[in-house]
């Protein structure tokens, strides 16, 4: 939360540079993370590679931008988290990932760490002048193009600085290749496909295989679903209040859009998955007053807000067999095309406020408050499309199976607005302190304890419906577990610290080794969800109990 010497923090921490970002040739903010040792990417493609640090992603990795939450109380936990390609790479000036528990200055989410993703500001100078430029990027291996305009003014009271630009990537190449073919893998029995017929029945006729799992021979380097679409403005301004204040307001718009999932299309996945959007909007204002008295070195306010809204479409086929009733034959094959659009919006509202102290001579107490609400609000479409794919019916030999040359519509599609997650919110209120305690010139110690407030609320939501999920569930689902369909509420406490130490013997070596807690809050989806999973059916749990965690880091940083 402040500007420190890397040596004197008892983490790991890492910094990588516009200019380092810009010698790579990276493609995406994801991209570009991957260039920090203990980072690894999750997804592919222009905008869907998220970052995951020490093994742990999703929400159990905090993302700022400039210091303000990226994460949101909304997102699922398997395999995706903040979308860090809502920040356009080109609005970086540099990235930095702290290795390790970070709960206590920035609350939940931060168990393997914390990134920052710090964008290009406006800032003071001597004199008046102005700046302006143009960007580019063409990358021939998915066709990609960006480009970024840049505008501002800066002199010693006042400075403003515009960024806006676009980016385009068609579906990317693989390197070369034969041919890759999985039938040779069904062939040898390494793979099996489920039947609808024969699996159900134990009949061989092999004439009705499932959707899911279809072997697929791949000639083409084109990796299908990988292309994406953005537009970006990033703007900021920063006026001297006085000798020793200053005011700094920031906006950051981001727009997405035909957002694939690379290889999820026929005929290499079952299933189609696609973002047709995904928007992003930031305002911050921030007030810093440096100095004020010999032992208050500085004193921040801040004000933000962020608003995101989300697209996520799902199609996905299923195939069931359906006998006659009483005579069992003929036994229909019916097909259900479920088409799903699920749109996700949050809205989040915070105040930060710090205020760093100076007791004494050989102390720097950092000490802070924040706030911020996360309100969700989702909308989700379903249209089913019912075919009959063909059947088997009882011939003069016995039973025959008839595949029809295509599907046979069985009248309009079927369209409801299921509810799995209700209008909700999680709001979290917090204290923390740090003392940076130099006890020798050459030896520091830092400590610090914070107390967070968390309350979860839902409102009563038409549509929700928890009794059906739960209804004949095996064992019994304890009702005090479940959230009321006229809202609910739920609070909870947490305090969590950390110390550390860290040694500088001279030179450029400076081992360090610091404990400290650990706690993630469950989202709003973990404590929420009701309805239909890839296995079973998931009920929502509202007394879900936290992520808590020791966590113990020693190591040592070098300066040539």
């Amino acid at each position: 939360r402040a500007e420190r010497d890397q040596r004197q923090i008892p983490l790991h921490v890492e910094s990588i540079t516009r200019g380092a970002i810009e010698q790579t040739n990276r493609t995406s903010t994801g991209d570009a993370l991957t260039l920090a040792a203990n980072i690894t990417p999750v997804g592919s493609g222009p905008f869907g590679i998220r970052p995951r640090l020490r093994g742990l992603d999703s929400t159990r990795l905090l993302v700022l931008v400039d210091g303000e939450r990226l994460n949101t109380a909304r997102q699922a936990t398997e395999r995706t988290g903040a979308e860090v390609g809502l920040v356009p790479i080109d609005a970086i000036d540099s990235l930095e990932i702290v290795n390790g528990a970070g709960t206590l200055l920035y609350g939940s989410d931060a168990l393997s760490g914390t990134i920052n993703i710090l964008t290009n500001q406006a800032r003071l100078s001597p004199a008046g002048r102005w700046q302006y430029g143009v960007n580019g990027l063409y990358s021939g291996n998915e066709d990609g193009r960006r480009g970024t305009l840049t505008l501002g003014y800066s002199s010693p009271r006042i400075a403003g600085l515009v960024f806006g630009g676009a980016d385009t990537y068609d579906n990317y190449h693989a390197g070369s290749f034969d041919v890759e073919d999985t039938q040779p893998f069904f062939d040898a029995g390494t793979l099996t496909r489920a039947d609808t017929i024969d699996d159900a029945f134990g009949f061989r006729f092999g004439a009705f295989p499932d959707p899911f799992n279809a072997p697929y021979r791949r000639t083409s380097r084109e990796i299908l679903n990988s292309g994406a679409d953005g537009t970006f403005v990033n703007a900021s301004a920063l006026a001297a209040v006085g000798g020793r204040a200053r005011l700094r307001a920031r906006y950051q718009r981001r727009r997405v859009s035909d957002v694939g999932f690379p290889d999820f299309a026929q005929p290499y996945f079952f299933n189609a998955t696609s973002l047709p959007y995904s928007h992003l909007d930031r305002a911050s204002v921030a007030y810093e007053v440096a100095g004020l008295t010999p032992w208050l070195a500085n004193v921040s306010v801040t004000a933000h807000y962020q608003r995101t809204e989300r697209l996520l479409r799902n199609l996905l086929p299923v195939q069931f067999p359906a006998p006659t009733a009483r005579v069992f034959f003929p036994i229909s094959v019916m097909r259900l095309d479920i088409l799903s659009d699920t749109e996700q919006r949050v809205w989040t509202p915070g105040v930060d406020v710090r205020a760093v102290f100076t007791p004494a001579s050989a102390h720097v107490l950092t000490t802070g408050a924040t706030f911020y609400r996360d309100r969700s609000s989702d909308r989700r479409t379903t249209s089913t499309a019912m075919s009959l794919v063909g059947r088997v019916a009882l011939g003069a030999r016995g039973p025959e199976a008839t595949i029809f040359p295509a599907p046979i519509a069985l009248g309009p599609p079927a369209i409801a607005h299921p509810v799995r997650v209700p209008d909700a919110s999680l709001r979290d209120i917090a204290v923390f302190a740090q003392d940076e305690w130099r006890i020798a010139p050459r030896l520091s110690l830092t400590a610090g304890v914070r107390a967070d407030f968390y309350d979860v609320a839902t409102t009563a939501t038409p549509g929700y419906d928890v009794t059906s999920i739960v209804a004949g569930a095996t064992p019994a689902i304890d009702p005090a577990t479940l959230p009321s369909g006229s809202g609910s509420s739920v609070a909870r406490r947490a305090l969590t610290g950390d110390v550390g130490v860290v040694a500088n013997a001279g030179g450029g070596l400076s081992p360090f080794f610091r404990i400290g807690r650990s706690y993630r809050h469950p989202n709003l989806e973990e404590l929420l969800f009701a309805g239909p999973a890839t296995v079973g059916t998931l009920a929502p749990n509202i007394a879900l109990e936290p992520e808590t965690g020791t966590n113990i880091d020693a190591g040592a940083t070098f300066r040539a």
